[in-house]
């Protein structure tokens, strides 16, 4: 968990994503979908703003949806999908 701002806390979250995608041999650009959970839609902004600067050139397909997330420090989850085919 991140302590901090919609800022701070989805720039986390993304470049935990971006790990995630290099231990598979992906890269961002590989991602096809991700799915963002926010626990207040006026976060949208800011968080939309970082979210920007991971996928600058042809985002993925997004859902973002507002709701309460378990945690109580938690403003933001993002699930991603990639594709990358083989050989």
């Amino acid at each position: 968990m991140v302590e901090g701002c919609i800022e701070a806390q989805t720039a986390a979250v993304l470049d935990h994503v971006t790990a995630v995608l290099e231990t598979a041999g992906c890269t961002m650009s590989d991602v096809v979908k991700t799915f963002a959970i926010l626990t207040s839609a006026s976060d949208f902004k800011a968080f939309n703003k970082v979210y920007a600067t991971y996928f600058p050139v042809e985002p993925p397909a997004r859902t973002t949806v507002e709701a309460g997330l378990m945690a109580a420090d938690i403003m933001v989850e993002i699930e991603a999908i990639a594709y990358k085919p083989i050989g």
